[in-house]
């Protein structure tokens, strides 16, 4: 679980602390840093899950405009069985020479070493404090990226592995579409490789196939399952199968609307992209549904939260998903007088005798 978030320099997140709850809703001003905070857990993971380049995820745009400051700074704090992990990593720019790196990065584990890294040395330490080998790494990398599991640094691992349950999901439909030329591990954050993910899952998930299936069936008229049509040079194509005046219809998944793609997409999102010990990063999952769509998705999905004992963070302006998550915690991203974004938590009077979404419309919400 993640217990505290701190980012500097980044965009409008100068010194920003953010501590969500096991279930929060964010909310917030557009411009706040809501979606900032977001970006930051998913380059997170990229770069210590994927290995991507610092340059690729924190390029020089992303610096806070009204700084002079050239280094960023990250710190995740995460429970995770085992022990409470903080990792910090300090990146920076070096325009003169047009070049990003990482110039600090350790992690630690119940105050305990697991790894050092300064100016490209990195110091390795075994699960029992004891110092391993010295390693060289590459600036341009996370060095925690690159290294092997083994016998001796299984709470390194954990906490990777804790990294790679990370995920974002903003959910733009027109760009999902059907064509899968492999598969996909991950879906990417705007969903358009859905096709792929899905691909995966269905060879990696068979068994939460159908229980997807009943459930798409319940909120999509007449849906019955999707299938993979198989094309030359291992492309497949992601089809629909729906009952059209009690005739059995094959759709291509791209000629679905926005509005059915996106439940597709939540619905699997649900069954498929909740694990335990995950984190959901949820950035306006309302977006093209309707009200009477919405609500069965937000009870199933604290349900199997529960269930799961997964972490969610939404973000969203609907009114809906506002007052349904009213009872869990709401964290406030604001910005004063344009500067720096500051979160805090929100407590709702309902002395007022309004709907949270109504006290926040009215402009009675204040973090």
């Amino acid at each position: 679980m993640l217990k505290r978030l701190r980012v500097d320099n980044f965009r409008t997140l100068v010194r920003t602390t953010f501590e969500p709850a096991s279930l929060s809703l964010l909310i917030g001003d557009n411009g706040s840093g809501k979606t900032s905070l977001f970006e930051v857990l998913d380059s997170l993971r990229r770069l210590l899950v994927d290995g991507a380049r610092v340059a690729d995820l924190f390029p020089a745009g992303s610096l806070t405009r009204w700084q002079t400051e050239v280094v960023q700074r990250f710190e995740l704090r995460m429970e995770v069985e085992g022990g409470a992990f903080d990792y910090h990593v300090a990146v920076e720019h070096l325009p003169d020479q047009g070049k990003v790196r990482v110039s600090e990065e350790r992690l630690d584990v119940g105050g305990r070493p697991l790894f050092r890294a300064q100016h490209g040395k990195a110091q390795l330490y075994r699960d029992d404090s004891t110092e391993g080998p010295p390693l060289l790494m590459d600036w341009s990398r996370s060095g925690i990226a690159a290294l092997e599991p083994s016998p001796h640094n299984t709470q390194l691992v954990r906490f990777r592995q804790a990294c790679s349950r990370i995920l974002l999901a903003r959910i733009s439909p027109t760009t999902m579409l059907g064509r899968a030329d492999g598969e996909a591990a991950h879906p990417l954050p705007d969903f358009s490789n859905f096709a792929a993910w899905y691909r995966h899952l269905s060879l990696e998930q068979p068994e939460r196939m159908r229980d997807l299936f009943e459930d798409l069936g319940r909120v999509v008229p007449g849906f019955e399952k999707l299938t993979l049509v198989a094309y030359p040079d291992n492309v497949r194509d992601l089809r629909a199968k729906v009952l059209c005046a009690g005739k059995e219809c094959d759709y291509r998944f791209s000629e679905l609307s926005d509005g059915q793609r996106s439940l597709v997409a939540l619905y699997t999102l649900l069954h498929c992209g909740v694990r335990p010990g995950g984190l959901l990063l949820l950035d306006e999952p309302d977006n093209f549904v309707a009200l009477a769509e919405l609500q069965p998705w937000l009870v199933a999905l604290a349900d199997r939260l529960r269930t799961m004992d997964c972490q969610a963070i939404v973000i969203s302006h609907h009114p809906e998903c506002i007052d349904y998550l009213a009872g869990s915690e709401i964290l406030w991203a604001k910005r004063a007088e344009g500067g720096a974004t500051v979160v805090g938590p929100w407590q709702f009077d309902a002395s007022k005798a309004l709907s949270p979404s109504e006290a926040i419309a009215r402009g009675w919400a204040d973090g």
